[in-house]
């Protein structure tokens, strides 16, 4: 049995948007799938989008970013993310070693 639930918000101001999507993942179980439309609209940060990823897959949830056509129910969406997260980590050392 598959169940949707659509949860749309319009969230101002930065302290509102964490707590609103904290709730959200506390709601997720494993096997869940996140679907956000763009990847900038799940983390303000690289930093904090690989922290939410990497806490998703801990927790057996899967991702979908819309925009990118990114799906990690599937090998190749995993292994896209997988590079965009190694080319952002790459990024932000870069960043600090300047």
């Amino acid at each position: 049995m598959v169940i949707f639930v659509l949860i749309f918000c319009i969230i101002s101001g930065v302290q509102s948007q964490k707590e609103a999507l904290n709730q959200l993942l506390d709601q997720l179980v494993k096997e869940d799938t996140l679907v956000v439309t763009r990847m900038d609209r799940l983390g303000r940060n690289t930093k904090q989008l690989l922290e939410i990823i990497e806490e998703l897959e801990k927790r057996g949830i899967h991702l979908m970013i819309l925009n990118l056509g990114i799906d990690t129910r599937t090998p190749s969406g995993k292994f896209i993310l997988t590079v965009m997260s190694a080319f952002s980590e790459l990024d932000r050392t870069m960043i600090k070693e300047k």
